[in-house]
């Protein structure tokens, strides 16, 4: 990168992540490995941006819920029963999976964290537009301003 780019937004390594991440996500869906997407789509609740995070609390919360209180009415040996709760498990990842990575990727979107443009150099800037913005900005600060 040149010295007179400017870099606005998210870091080009976060962007990197998220792709990277959703590209996962998405692997394992298209195998039909539905508890695993669903795991992995909580996972990366965890990294993203707190107002997104904040806005699947409730879902991700739901889902959890839904997950832990997977226990089968009936079986008769041990095997039986995991086998059931593993049938239990993907009925209910295979219904949550699509609307919660769904709600996922909207939110992503109208966070503009999804389009390439976003935290790659954006214009070229000289030195003394950048030295010129910090005299402003140290200025304003001396002042007490915003």
């Amino acid at each position: 990168m040149s010295e007179d780019a400017e870099i606005k937004g998210v870091i080009p390594s976060y962007y990197g992540f998220l792709i990277t991440g959703i590209t996962q996500l998405r692997e394992y869906w298209a195998k039909k490995m539905f508890i695993e997407a669903l795991d992995y789509a909580i996972e990366l609740t965890v990294f993203l941006p707190n107002k997104v995070k904040n806005e699947l609390a409730k879902e991700r919360a739901e889902i959890l819920i839904k997950l832990s209180n997977n226990s089968p009415t009936h079986a008769n040996t041990l095997y039986g029963m995991q086998r059931a709760r593993d049938r239990n498990a993907y009925r209910i990842a295979a219904k949550e999976l699509e609307p919660f990575v769904d709600k996922i990727i909207r939110l992503l979107d109208n966070n503009r964290l999804l389009t390439q443009q976003y935290g790659v150099p954006t214009r070229a800037r000289s030195m003394k537009d950048f030295q010129m913005d910090i005299d402003v900005a140290k200025h304003r600060a001396e002042q007490g301003e915003k």
